[in-house]
């Protein structure tokens, strides 16, 4: 559970179950926060841990301007795509597959729940260079990770979705083309 809220009412369940008298609410609140930032910890390091030395300097690099630049490409990562269409697919390609170099494998994620990760994935795409670069190691290679993976994931989502719109519009003319070429022919057929 990722909500405040949530921690909270799970909390006050478990205390009633084992007849409990109800602390204040704000002792609840604080003790929820805390629970939330140690599961949290406990994940950004686990993941942090797996994150091979390659990917971590990729990561790193991501978040330098280069010479002459304005952004970082950590920008370029947080901003979404145009949707793919024939005339853009080729750049889209080439976005995905940079984006793919910057991931790391799913194996990182192993033991995490897909609910954190896209918490994480939000965090991180609210956060800028400047301020990623001073979190702790643990909780900044945790948020680029879980970003990377969930804008490749939307990648290939988009992906498909246009191979499946550029099939359909092509089977739509093939029909067309079909029954005009019926139509044409319809005398020599009868």
């Amino acid at each position: 559970r990722d909500d405040l809220a949530d921690i909270v009412n799970a909390a006050i369940e478990e205390l009633l179950r084992h007849c409990y008298e109800l602390p204040a609410f704000g002792t609840l609140l604080k003790v929820a926060r805390t629970a939330r930032a140690l599961v949290n910890r406990g994940y950004h390091r686990r993941i942090a841990a797996a994150v091979p030395p390659e990917a971590r300097r990729r990561m790193a690099a991501l978040l330098v301007v280069p010479e002459g630049a304005t952004r970082s490409d950590w920008d370029r990562v947080k901003t979404e795509p145009m949707r793919p269409s024939p005339q853009r697919m080729r750049e889209f390609l080439a976005h995905l597959a940079w984006l793919r170099g910057q991931a790391v494998a799913d194996a990182v994620f192993a033991g995490v729940p897909e609910q954190k990760l896209r918490h994480f994935a939000a965090e991180a795409r609210s956060l800028n260079a400047a301020v990623l670069s001073h979190v702790t190691e643990s909780r900044r290679l945790a948020l680029m990770a879980a970003l990377l993976r969930r804008q490749v994931a939307h990648g290939l989502d988009d992906a498909a979705e246009m191979l499946v719109r550029l099939t359909t519009r092509m089977h739509s003319r093939a029909k067309e083309a079909l029954e005009a070429h019926r139509a044409r022919h319809a005398e020599e057929t009868d």
